[in-house]
């Protein structure tokens, strides 16, 4: 609901500022904005579907839902979900990237960030054969180590785009202020300038879900779910920020 919301208000923002002709940055955001959210679309359903089928349509059967997750984890709907899950992933983290990069105006700062997203497209790749593979348990076996292996590397990209970000801004803050004036430089340098920008939300829930399939826990899906609905709404959020003119750019940090 809340995605749907941010996604229907940005749109609306697009197409009444293009009303002519949208300019090239502005169809980039509508893409961007609508590939969000239809990935989130098929993580969601692939979830709702298999819950259903596990919990109402075949709780009755022998064994339970207990045997159906069991036999059924690598069901070909739920490899479309983990496709999608990792693909939104990627969108986040690429844009987390690309605002480290305009944030600081130095490429070097960004090497160590795109080296954990290369990383992260591996262990995805993996992730997906081995949690897709006939017979397999998402759960259980190789697949959880390479899950675990992925949520360390993405929450640690994240972890260290959201550092950087918050450290330049605060770092820059004084600095805007004597240049813009404080009333102005608020609205960059405010507590939901700090969190949207450095998209803090779905780095939190990140560091929570990865604890949560450390230890192997009950809730680990649900954590899971958690941290893919921050993964869509963060830059969605960031994405609002762009169109009302608030975020940070290069002019703002030189």
């Amino acid at each position: 609901g809340v995605e749907l919301v941010l996604y229907f208000q940005t749109m609306g923002m697009l197409f009444n500022r293009g009303r002519g002709r949208m300019t090239r940055n502005n169809k980039f955001l509508a893409c961007f904005s609508t590939a969000l959210l239809f990935l989130i679309t098929i993580y969601i359903s692939t979830e709702a579907v298999f819950g259903e089928e596990m919990w109402i349509v075949h709780a009755a059967d022998p064994g339970g839902p207990v045997l159906y997750f069991e036999e059924n984890a690598s069901i070909w709907y739920q490899t479309w979900g983990t496709v999608a899950a990792l693909m939104l992933n990627w969108l986040a983290d690429g844009l987390m990237i690309y605002r480290c990069y305009v944030i600081s105006n130095n490429f070097y700062v960004v090497t160590f960030p795109l080296f954990l997203f290369v990383a992260t497209w591996a262990l995805g790749i993996l992730e997906v054969w081995a949690s897709g593979s006939p017979g397999t348990n998402f759960f259980k076996g190789k697949a959880t180590q390479i899950e675990l292996a992925y949520f360390l590397t993405t929450v640690g990209l994240n972890i260290v785009t959201t550092s950087l970000i918050c450290l330049r801004i605060l770092s820059q803050a004084k600095h805007v202020e004597r240049a813009m004036g404080r009333s102005r430089a608020h609205i960059y340098t405010n507590a939901t300038a700090l969190i949207i920008e450095s998209a803090l939300p779905y780095t939190v829930g990140g560091i929570a879900a990865a604890v949560a399939v450390g230890l192997n826990s009950d809730i680990s899906v649900l954590m899971e779910t958690v941290y893919m609905m921050f993964a869509c709404i963060s830059p969605q959020l960031l994405i609002l920020r762009v169109l009302y003119g608030r975020v940070w750019t290069r002019e703002t940090t030189t």
